[in-house]
């Protein structure tokens, strides 16, 4: 996935943890990284999983520690930033093409984009 739209990858990001802009990844055993990240999700149930986002290239590219306890959380968290990012990024798209549109979330944490045409 190319995370391309700040603004729809910080609706994606919010309500899955504590987000922060300018702010350092959390290493395993080493502690905070000294290089700072654009954008950072931070698992609200432990500070050390974090997820850190710098553009490059026109993409924001994702930066993770991916092992031990941060790696189960990581896994969840990115398959669920894919979909929220996909999902508010058709909305997008659809209200600009002059749709009404609204976000539904599912029951298994899933959103589902529903667009009506407008009347004119």
């Amino acid at each position: 996935m190319s995370y391309t739209d700040i603004d729809v990858l910080m609706k994606a990001l919010s309500g899955l943890g504590n987000l922060y802009q300018n702010e350092q990844l959390y290493r395993i055993g080493v502690g905070l990284t000294s290089e700072r990240y654009q954008l950072v999700l931070v698992d609200p149930a432990n500070s050390q999983h974090r997820l850190g986002f710098n553009l490059e290239n026109g993409v924001f590219n994702q930066f993770v520690e991916n092992y031990g306890s941060s790696g189960a959380w990581t896994n969840s968290v990115s398959s669920q930033i894919v979909d929220r990012y996909l999902a508010y990024h058709y909305a997008k798209q659809l209200e600009a093409e002059n749709y009404k549109v609204s976000i539904v979330a599912q029951t298994d944490g899933s959103l589902e984009v529903v667009a009506e045409e407008v009347v004119w």
